[in-house]
């Protein structure tokens, strides 16, 4: 499996359509594509679907996959997950609540399976950013919800299961510093 940016798909589907002796028009034809839409496809300056890339790939006998990037720690902590001191930096830009929102579902989505082992330092202070956000940023909060996959990862993190295994004092303070950072950056 290869790990590929736009620009290197693009290539890599030009060079396979050219190493099947295709011409652009017949690889149009086969997915069902427009001819200008492979010329903006393999010279990486168009913008197409998920279906559109999926139907070039197929025609060319390629599977391809979207993964889910995941945020570093140090991108968490810049939303105000206390795991770090990163998210306290002096002088950071303060984002607006929108931009907020958006880093926020982009991480939120890119949760792996490994990140919701029970009692985990990560699972800890991603619980307590969650319970801060809820209760000091409910608007927020309510736009976080109305996101894919927010109800798996709240459940997962912060639901009543969760908080018996918990240390409570350990998530109280942990949200202490969480809405800390998140004053300080929204």
């Amino acid at each position: 499996m290869l790990d590929l940016s736009f620009q290197s798909l693009s290539h890599e589907l030009a060079q396979r359509r050219k190493g099947l002796g295709w011409s652009q028009q017949k690889l149009a034809a086969r997915a069902g594509v427009s001819l200008p839409g492979i010329q903006l496809l393999e010279s990486s300056r168009g913008n197409p679907s998920w279906s559109t890339l999926q139907a070039v790939a197929s025609a060319l006998g390629i599977e391809v996959l979207f993964r889910k990037p995941e945020a570093s720690l140090a991108e968490w902590a810049a939303l105000g997950l206390p795991i770090s001191d990163a998210g306290a930096r002096p002088g950071a830009r303060p984002l607006s609540r929108a931009d907020w929102v958006d880093r926020m579902a982009v991480a939120l989505a890119g949760i792996q399976p490994r990140d919701s082992e029970p009692g985990s330092r990560f699972q800890d202070a991603l619980a307590a950013l969650l319970l801060a956000v809820r209760d000091h940023y409910p608007s927020a909060h309510a736009e976080l919800a109305r996101g894919a996959g927010f109800k798996q990862v709240w459940t997962c993190a912060v639901g009543p299961t969760r908080e018996r295994r918990a240390d409570p004092g350990r998530i109280l303070k942990l949200r202490r510093v969480a809405l800390s950072h998140l004053a300080r950056m929204l």
